[in-house]
């Protein structure tokens, strides 16, 4: 279950894309270039379920991105690039930074 919620999540974030304004950080990573305002917004499109989050309770961001890419690959969210090294990890962040504020 917490899987599957990690992967709509990321199956999410991969539909959105680009309209990145000058002052937004633009995230490059395995599935794509997305803004942190865009993954944030995904993240709460989906719903990030307390159940998932006490999964990653506790877990560095490097942690939360390699549970991410651990994943079954998924033909919703194909790799397409390789990803930035710290652009990952700002992603493992944020998906932190949404279970603390929810949870």
């Amino acid at each position: 279950m917490r899987i599957a919620i990690l992967i709509g999540v990321l199956a999410l974030a991969a539909a959105c894309g680009g309209g990145a304004g000058d002052d937004e950080r633009v995230l490059h990573l395995r599935t794509g270039d997305y803004t942190e305002a865009e993954l944030l917004a995904q993240f709460r499109a989906v719903g990030l379920s307390q159940s998932a989050c006490n999964t990653l309770h506790g877990l560095s961001p490097r942690e939360v991105v390699d549970i991410i890419n651990a994943l079954e690959p998924n033909p919703d969210r194909p790799v397409i690039q390789t990803p930035d090294p710290d652009d990952d990890i700002r992603q493992g962040e944020l998906m932190l930074e949404e279970c603390n504020r929810l949870y």
